[in-house]
């Protein structure tokens, strides 16, 4: 969009100096739509990581880290574990995980919500569980 009001300012400029040519507005749409096939091959070539895949790794590192946080709490209270570990940084570990997830799911959201996808997304509860 930004491209089309980019094109619309330089027709103006070029009209008000006399100077307009079909051929200038030619070759900017020409350069727009090489542009725009080189931003898709880099997309897809050099970036292809989607963001639904990030989510999936992301959720399932959180988890992990939940699962080895609660079955450590669970032997110190049982009178065993490691009393070395702090839960302090494990916690500051999982938040940070969990952070990530949440913020690629707010991305996925977004883009969903822009595409004009059918229907409200829903993200009352917690914030890996959409309904």
């Amino acid at each position: 969009m930004m491209m089309f009001w980019v094109t619309v300012v330089l027709a103006v400029a070029y009209g008000l100096m006399d100077r307009l040519d079909s051929g200038i507005l030619a070759l900017r749409f020409f350069d727009t739509l090489v542009g725009s096939a080189i931003g898709l091959a880099v997309s897809a070539l050099v970036l292809p990581t989607k963001t639904s895949d990030r989510i999936c790794e992301g959720s399932a590192e959180f988890l992990d880290a939940l699962k080895d946080y609660v079955r450590d709490r669970l032997d110190r209270l049982a009178g065993g574990g490691d009393p070395s570990r702090h839960s302090i940084e494990e916690v500051r570990e999982m938040e940070s995980k969990l952070r990530e997830v949440t913020d690629s799911a707010t991305t996925a959201k977004t883009r969903l919500w822009c595409s004009g996808a059918p229907g409200p997304i829903s993200t009352a509860g917690p914030p890996l569980l959409w309904r």
